[in-house]
């Protein structure tokens, strides 16, 4: 009876808890995403002037750099909406794999832009010299306005805390399944392994930054979940998830042995074990890499079957222990 009864504990909120990859409080979430989005909107600020700028003194760019207003505007918005859901995951997501190759594409059509206008810009060379010299004033100007425009030190301070809060609330969860002996080492053990390997690495490079350059750096080489395009990638959440449901796989296993549940007609108990043990390889195979939306939507999409399969396995349990 007492094992019913921690098993049933266990399983209450367990689909809720998957779905909910990163159990992190709103308000941690809030904050760092009214914060992100802040820093996107002085992005779009700057280099939106930036174009008009240079079609105001060149018209001959405007067909090649306009339409990057319009991108990034819509961008702006898309990350406002996903802001405004606490959506973390697809806000990180639409930075890395359509905002930020704008932004690049942009920076892009702006140099050839230049480059052009060396050898045709539509107007004699003095009315060019004057034109550019113009043209560079107002890019100091927004370049200074750009720098005053968002706190970086401030932003790392929320992903600190963000990381901090989410340690924290993994740890908890881990010792949960040890006060009910349900052993949850390798869930502490990855815990105690994120805090070594990115938050007090990131902690102590923050700390020591002399400049906002260097805070940008220290944030975009360690990553606790996803989005370090060239730094330290752990995939807390995805490594984590799948530990506690190989955990929760093995209690529910005892169980139907207990009570000499067959496979017939139920999730098959081996098949969910090695569909758990398939997602693990993936994983460590991404190593630090960065993983994309594509490989982060399968292995989720994995994880929430065998969530799913586990539950109904223990649906079956408890009425089979009832009859």
């Amino acid at each position: 009876m007492e094992t019913r009864f921690i098993v049933t504990l266990l399983f209450a909120s367990l689909l809720v808890l998957i779905v909910g990859a990163q159990p992190v409080p709103n308000a941690d979430r809030t904050a760092l995403l009214n914060s992100a989005l802040k820093d996107m909107g002085c992005k779009v600020t700057y280099e939106t002037g930036l174009i008009n700028a240079m079609v105001s003194k060149f018209p001959s760019l405007s067909s090649s750099l306009s339409p990057y207003i319009g991108k990034l505007q819509t961008d702006l918005a898309q990350l406002t909406q996903y802001s405004s859901q606490k959506d973390v995951q697809n806000y990180t997501i639409y930075v890395q794999e359509t905002f930020t190759p704008n932004l690049v594409d942009a920076n892009t059509a702006q140099r050839k832009g230049i480059e052009s206008l060396r050898d045709n810009s539509g107007m004699d060379k003095n009315e060019t010299k004057a034109a550019m010299r113009s043209l560079k004033s107002e890019m100091e100007s927004l370049r200074a306005a750009n720098e005053i425009c968002f706190d970086m030190e401030t932003h790392a301070g929320l992903v600190i805390n963000y990381y901090t809060n989410s340690l924290n609330m993994y740890e908890k969860r881990a010792n949960n399944l040890s006060q009910r002996n349900i052993g949850a080492a390798v869930l502490s053990n990855l815990v105690a392994e994120a805090r070594q390997n990115i938050l007090d690495p990131l902690k102590d490079e923050v700390n020591s930054a002399q400049n906002n350059s260097q805070i940008k750096a220290a944030l975009m080489k360690y990553c606790l979940f996803d989005g370090c395009l060239n730094g330290t990638n752990f995939h807390m959440a995805a490594k984590y998830e799948t530990a506690r449901l190989q955990i929760l796989l093995n209690v529910v296993s005892v169980e139907a042995v207990n009570i000499d549940l067959d496979n017939s007609g139920y999730p098959d108990r081996d098949e969910i074990k090695i569909a758990l043990e398939h997602v693990d390889e993936i994983i460590d195979s991404w190593a630090n890499v960065n993983a994309n939306s594509g490989q982060l939507k399968t292995e989720w999409d994995n994880i929430r079957s065998a969530a799913k399969k586990i539950h109904a396995l223990f649906v079956e349990i408890n009425k089979n222990d009832v009859e």
